[in-house]
């Protein structure tokens, strides 16, 4: 259980990177952030964990045992990346679903990180929602050295893996889907 928690911790961190990094891009004048080819995103020279400082974040939980390990984790974020983290933790679990496709269809930028499950990788992916993850992953101007995405199980990365086509099931070793900045 301890390792499954800080598995989804990290990849939250990740979330959380990545949504600074998409925003970074946008405002700079990359590709908007429904596009995704990371030859339209800002090139940086290395990774630098303090790359986004001063800068803030939006994430919104739904209340479960995985948020709460998550929140305990924001400080530990906030120190090592110097960026803000504002959340939101809404119960239960279908009232969060209906204020987050609220605030998804809304398409004001807020949120810029949510939580969610395999089910809606298809309608948020389709949506444009969120992002392929990957690309990301691979970058390492974008990922710290030390990020390894084999620590996560299988089973939960592939629950956030699609490879798009309407039909498909999620799984298997297709894109990593994650909250985007819209």
């Amino acid at each position: 259980m301890k390792k499954t928690l800080f598995a989804l911790v990290g990849l939250l961190l990740l979330m959380l990177l990545f949504a600074c990094s998409n925003e970074s891009a946008t405002k700079d004048g990359g590709e908007d952030s429904g596009g995704a080819e990371s030859a339209n995103r800002e090139p940086f020279d290395e990774f630098d964990w303090k790359r986004f400082d001063g800068e803030e974040i939006e994430v919104m939980l739904n209340q479960h045992p995985y948020a709460d390990a998550m929140i305990e984790r924001i400080p530990e974020f906030e120190e090592k990346t110097g960026i803000t983290v504002n959340h939101s933790l809404t119960p239960p679990e279908e009232n969060y679903f209906d204020k987050l496709t609220t605030s998804l269809n809304a398409q004001n930028g807020n949120p810029d990180v949510f939580m969610t499950g395999a089910y809606q990788v298809w309608e948020y992916a389709t949506a444009e929602y969120i992002q392929e993850l990957d690309s990301f992953i691979e970058d390492e101007t974008r990922t710290s050295p030390e990020y390894d995405v084999d620590d996560f199980y299988e089973g939960i990365l592939g629950a956030g893996r699609w490879d798009g086509v309407p039909g498909h099931p999620v799984g298997g070793r297709r894109s990593l889907y994650g909250p985007i900045s819209i």
